[in-house]
């Protein structure tokens, strides 16, 4: 008999309550579970017993599938049982000795966890190759939240279909969560970003004791007041990386108006007046076919005095997709010639540039055997021969080429007011993450984070944390390495 959950004695604690992983339940919707030697499976929040076929009936799940859910249910227990421990800084030695013995019981009766059976199967009528995998031990067991926790714990030779234990089985994979110590403003500000994921001045003030006006001083250039999101009576500030990064013109133009009721806020001025980048010039900017800041009139522009062809052009930015009335181009030896094949007319290449795609021309024919169809190359490679043609005339086309300096108005939000985060000089240090999990200096903001939030850590499947795509924001600032 596997071993089973004491399901009444979870029930007594607060983390066994059913609910989410954030709230440290045990058990979640969908779970598996033992309940007097019966398989349940929480639904609706409440402790459902599994049908489970027998003999001839058609209803439940297959009685192999259940017996796999039922091995794997002590694996996914103890392999959390570890995870906590390590968590909460226990001893979870004997924990991962009980974490060896569900999984060898397991790998006895079924083989690895990850087991993937691959087969290939060969279209007769067209040859099309398929290949499709099963994970026979795993795929039971899917509708469990921990699914992924269980396969994670196990690695896997595909080719050889071994599976080994993981660093689980006999590694601390998961840092205890340690106490930060706050000795500066700088500190208390990269605890508060931790805890709530953006600047609030009074839990700064209570992890230091000291008043909010002697923290804002001590923070200094850390920090700045947001005008854009500010309003009276309410105060937003913000890190000076995420300050003085981004669409920065606009910024500065919130920050001129919001400073002359609020002197305040010429600080926030000045800092943004140096974090200005240049403007673009018109010559430094490239024309391409198909980039959505060029007005559908210039490429009609184009079309009509390179090719001579008067043809309507549409651009759907919702979709990113480009149309092009392709009528105007029939009759016209140019389409066939200069611009374009017999096969692939300008009409159909122009649209294709529009929408960054390679034109391929296919012969189709029919016999006995039905439908045949195959990539002419002669013909795919004039097509795209007369494909870079047209590229390369549009730059110079010279409707284009006066265009630029109407283009900069349209072009200025996204191109020339961005400003990249100012580059941090410390190493993160941030209280909680594995070891391993260290960052160096980045420019905090690179990598698309939305939110301060993203500066946190979370756990792998087998418990490592990592740093979030080493958004780091303003811990690299704050904390002193």
């Amino acid at each position: 008999m596997p071993q089973t959950l004491d399901v009444e004695a979870l029930r007594e604690s607060r983390r066994a309550d059913v609910g989410t992983a954030g709230e440290g339940a045990s058990l979640k919707e969908g779970s598996y579970l033992i309940e007097k030697g019966v398989l349940h499976q929480i639904i609706d929040g409440q402790s459902v017993a599994v049908k489970v076929r027998k003999g001839e009936q058609k209803d439940g799940i297959f009685q192999k599938h259940a017996r796999i859910i039922e091995g794997l249910i002590p694996v996914r227990d103890a392999a959390r049982a570890v995870l906590r421990a390590q968590v909460e800084n226990l001893p979870y030695s004997a924990l991962q000795a009980d974490l060896k013995r569900a999984y060898q019981t397991f790998v006895r009766q079924f083989g690895p966890i990850n087991l993937t059976l691959t087969s290939t199967r060969i279209d007769p009528r067209t040859g099309d190759e398929s290949t499709t995998q099963r994970r026979p031990n795993l795929q039971p067991f899917y509708d469990d939240p921990d699914v992924w926790l269980v396969s994670s714990i196990e690695e896997y030779d595909e080719d050889r279909q071994v599976g080994t234990q993981g660093p689980l089985f006999s590694e601390r994979v998961i840092q205890a969560t340690l106490e930060p110590e706050v000795h500066s403003a700088h500190d208390a500000l990269a605890v508060c970003l931790h805890e709530t994921g953006v600047v609030e001045i009074p839990r700064i003030a209570e992890l230091l004791g000291r008043s909010e006006d002697e923290v804002i001083a001590e923070l200094g250039s850390a920090i700045y007041l947001d005008a854009g999101r500010s309003r009276p009576g309410r105060d937003v500030w913000v890190p000076a990386d995420e300050a003085l990064s981004g669409a920065v013109r606009t910024k500065l133009a919130d920050a001129r108006k919001a400073a002359e009721t609020d002197p305040r806020f010429a600080r926030t001025v000045a800092a943004l007046e140096e974090a200005q980048p240049e403007d673009l010039r018109p010559s430094d900017i490239t024309a391409r076919l198909g980039a959505p800041w060029i007005p559908t009139a210039d490429i009609e522009g184009f079309i009509a005095e390179v090719i001579g062809v008067e043809a309507g052009v549409w651009h759907t930015r919702e979709v990113a997709s480009w149309t092009l009335d392709k009528g105007p181009f029939r009759g016209k030896a140019e389409a066939t010639s200069v611009w374009g094949t017999e096969r692939r007319p300008a009409g159909e290449l122009i649209e294709d540039a529009l929408n960054q795609a390679i034109p391929q021309i296919w012969d189709t024919w029919r016999d006995e055997n039905g439908e045949h169809r195959q990539l002419n190359a002669q013909e795919t490679e004039a097509a795209k021969e007369k494909l870079a043609a047209i590229k390369t005339a549009f730059p110079g086309c010279g409707r284009i080429q006066s265009a630029p300096s109407v283009w900069c108005g349209c072009i200025t939000t996204p191109t020339t007011t961005s400003s990249p985060a100012p580059l941090t000089a410390r190493i993160c240090s941030c209280p909680g993450p594995a070891p391993r999990s260290g960052c160096a200096p980045t420019r905090s903001g690179w990598s698309g984070a939305s939110s301060p939030r993203e500066t946190l850590t979370w756990p792998m499947p087998w418990g490592r944390e990592r740093p979030s795509r080493c958004a780091r924001r303003s811990w690299s600032s704050a904390v002193s390495a």
